[in-house]
């Protein structure tokens, strides 16, 4: 038998990041929020839900070291 119950999802892997609230296992339609390490910049979206299938969606983003996060909010 399985330790938990089908609708579940593993703990969304970002590497130089992390999600919040860190919590395991994650049920379904829980929601998590993304945050980079200093230093770097997060590329893809900034929240992801648990979904059918143990499926983050959207799929965890990427952090980027040195990156600018937009153009437009670099002023002057």
């Amino acid at each position: 038998s399985l330790p938990f119950p089908a609708a579940w999802c593993p703990s969304p892997r970002v590497r130089y990041g992390k999600a919040s609230p860190p919590r395991y296992p994650y049920r379904t339609w829980d929601t998590v929020t993304f945050s980079c390490n200093p230093g770097y910049t997060l590329r893809g979206p900034r929240s992801s839900t648990c979904g059918a299938g143990s499926r983050w969606d959207p799929p965890p983003p990427e952090c980027r070291k040195g990156e600018c996060p937009s153009r437009a909010s670099s002023a002057g």
